[in-house]
């Protein structure tokens, strides 16, 4: 039987995903849809989830997420080309489980949402919920000791 090849999850990329979505407007955020409105900046009119963002991007352009032409935009977005679902587009740029991908980047009250038992109870924002989600996810794997993320 062939050995699996381990990947170790890119947890570096995930902090710098983390000070990117600090940086969006608390208004800008939102986790039901992968792109709401798309304006001329991030600062300017755009309204995404994580995701949807992180396609905005130079970085994780360049790593091959991208967003597809046109309107409508679903839950699909584009990894190097193909057609992939966020979960499986996000487990494949930092390099995790699609579940651990889905418990950080799903819809508020989502099933999936595996990491939200587990947060404070008052959060206001879907900003402040993903924030809090990479925090915990960090955390789980001990690779933050506090709740500041250090760049």
């Amino acid at each position: 039987m062939p050995k699996r090849k381990l990947i170790k999850p890119n947890f570096e990329l995930l902090r710098n995903a983390y000070a990117i979505f600090d940086g969006i407007p608390e208004d800008r955020i939102n986790l039901n849809s992968i792109l709401t409105k798309r304006g001329a900046s991030t600062s300017c009119g755009t309204i995404a989830c994580g995701m949807g963002f992180l396609t905005l991007h130079p970085q994780f352009q360049a790593l091959g997420l991208r967003m597809p032409r046109g309107d409508h935009v679903g839950a699909c977005l584009l990894y190097k080309d193909n057609g992939a679902y966020y979960a499986d587009a996000a487990a494949k740029v930092f390099q995790i489980k699609v579940s651990e991908a889905t418990g950080i980047f799903a819809a508020p009250h989502c099933e999936e949402a595996i990491y939200d038992q587990h947060l404070p109870k008052m959060v206001t924002s879907d900003k402040e919920l993903l924030l809090a989600r990479i925090i915990y996810f960090l955390k789980s794997k001990k690779q933050l000791i506090s709740n500041a993320i250090q760049q």
